[in-house]
């Protein structure tokens, strides 16, 4: 069905830069079409050798592009809340070339009255009935083309937009999972490394090679709790350390008897 992607504009104040944003735009656009079409109908009637002089040409075609500058917005309007969708497109094409005959008729009359107000300034009167018989058997497929190239530049412009946010949307998105991951991976890395230092504290200090067997004597064994404190933990590490002192101590006068005995 024809749907309509927001429910809702903005009227604020915070709303009117944007719409005179692209107001500017617009009469940008349209007046750089004017300035084009006006060369083109220069040189053209140059060709066929017509006498046409170039405020002739600007005024015919700025007159043109103005009048369709008038008409954006309904189009954009019509756009905005008539999108084109899958199931429904059928519909939609006959809503398109209804408002787009509508505003081709419209177009005509400005571009008759246009014709009127020249004829007034230059002392050549044109009849208005006569002008717009012209106008619409000339411009009338023009004026369609001209809408379905209006219509189709703002929904390529609104698709472009809306996959940018979507992109947008994507990149936070991987940028939160990543750091949702690696706080994870924090997370089980952290205890993983206290229990491997624990470990290596609690495991069973050896005397050197060569001591008699009834000197080997394990130090202090500590029984790595996971839900402990770190008081207990203290404890236990610096019970092994004084172990691991004694030990040494021992290992020394040892060392010190068998050298006196060789003496």
């Amino acid at each position: 069905m024809l749907t309509s992607p927001h429910s809702g504009t903005a009227t604020g104040p915070c709303h009117r830069p944007g719409v005179l944003r692209q107001g500017a735009v617009i009469l940008l656009v349209a007046t750089a079409l004017s300035l084009f079409f006006g060369a083109q109908n220069y040189f053209s009637a140059a060709s066929i050798h017509r006498e046409v002089s170039w405020g002739q040409a600007l005024y015919w075609s700025f007159t043109d592009w103005y009048e369709w500058a008038l008409l954006a917005p309904i189009i954009f309007w019509t756009c905005r809340n008539f999108r084109f969708e899958r199931r429904s497109w059928p519909k939609g094409l006959i809503i398109y070339l209804s408002v787009g005959l509508l505003l081709s008729g419209v177009h005509a009359v400005l571009c008759a009255g246009a014709d009127v107000l020249q004829g007034w300034v230059t002392a050549q009167p044109i009849a208005f009935r006569k002008s717009l018989r012209g106008v619409l058997a000339n411009r009338t497929h023009y004026n369609l083309a001209v809408f379905a190239v209006m219509v189709c530049a703002w929904h390529a412009w609104s698709y472009y937009r809306e996959f940018r946010e979507r992109e947008m949307q994507a990149t936070e998105l991987a940028g939160r999972l990543a750091q949702a991951q690696l706080q994870a991976l924090r997370m089980q890395l952290n205890p993983h490394f206290l229990f491997n230092a624990l470990n290596a504290v609690s495991s069973p200090w050896k005397m050197p090679s060569g001591t008699p067997s009834n000197r080997k004597r394990p130090a202090v064994k500590l029984c790595f709790v996971p839900f402990g404190t770190m008081a207990g933990w203290y404890c236990k590490c610096r019970t092994a350390g004084r172990g691991y002192r004694q030990q040494v101590r021992r290992r020394r006068k040892h060392l010190a008897k068998r050298a006196n005995g060789l003496a």
